[in-house]
């Protein structure tokens, strides 16, 4: 379950809130890396939705957070007006980018 902090492949992952009141998942809201989101959908999509960022598996990110290889989820992506440094990651590879969309909240499926 998500915590205020946790560590993630050697990162450390805050969390502003984190809701972990329903049994089929553990959210984190207001997720960052290093003070900063993780890049968004590029495809426009706002709002909650399944879609992965081009810069960063959820799925993998959950998969390895919760040790499940069935673990899945959903990110809650949003856009500021201008762009904003965003993380990126792949297992092994913490790294930034910049781009307006950024991953506002996630929900990893247990």
């Amino acid at each position: 379950m998500f915590s205020s902090s946790q560590i993630v492949d050697t990162a450390t992952i805050v969390c502003a809130s984190v809701d972990n009141s329903n049994t089929a998942y553990t959210q984190c809201n207001g997720l960052q890396y290093n003070g900063i989101y993780g890049a968004g959908d590029t495809s426009g999509v706002i709002g909650w939705g399944t879609t992965l960022s081009a810069d960063w598996s959820a799925t993998t990110f959950c998969q390895l957070f919760l040790n499940s290889t069935g673990a899945t989820f959903q990110a809650d992506y949003q856009y500021s007006f201008s762009a904003q440094t965003r993380f990126k990651w792949s297992i092994g590879t913490w790294s930034t980018t910049s781009g307006k969309p950024f991953t506002a909240n996630l929900r990893c499926f247990y």
